[in-house]
């Protein structure tokens, strides 16, 4: 239990900045009742939260994300929304 929250906490605060800044979809496993999206170096899962944005749903082509009632859809390898890097 201590390990998982050390890990959201440092996946919350580590952000490996890419050129297009965070928030790059680099791949999707896609498996209908367990599916996995890698973002920058992070494996995250339906429902979790990775800088404060969280992965709403995960779909073959696309991943949904949202924070700040903002939602948007990032495909494999697009530019990331400036959503990702946004403060309340």
């Amino acid at each position: 239990m201590f390990a998982a929250a050390l890990l959201a906490v440092a996946m919350f605060f580590h952000r490996p900045q890419g050129v297009w800044g965070y928030g790059v979809v680099r791949g999707v496993l896609y498996v209908a009742e367990d599916s996995s999206v890698l973002i920058d170096d992070h494996i995250v899962k339906e429902g979790e939260t990775i800088y404060g944005v969280k992965v709403v749903k995960i779909d073959r082509d696309a991943v949904e994300f949202s924070k700040y009632r903002k939602t948007w859809k990032q495909k494999v390898l697009e530019k990331p929304n400036p959503a990702w890097n946004e403060e309340e």
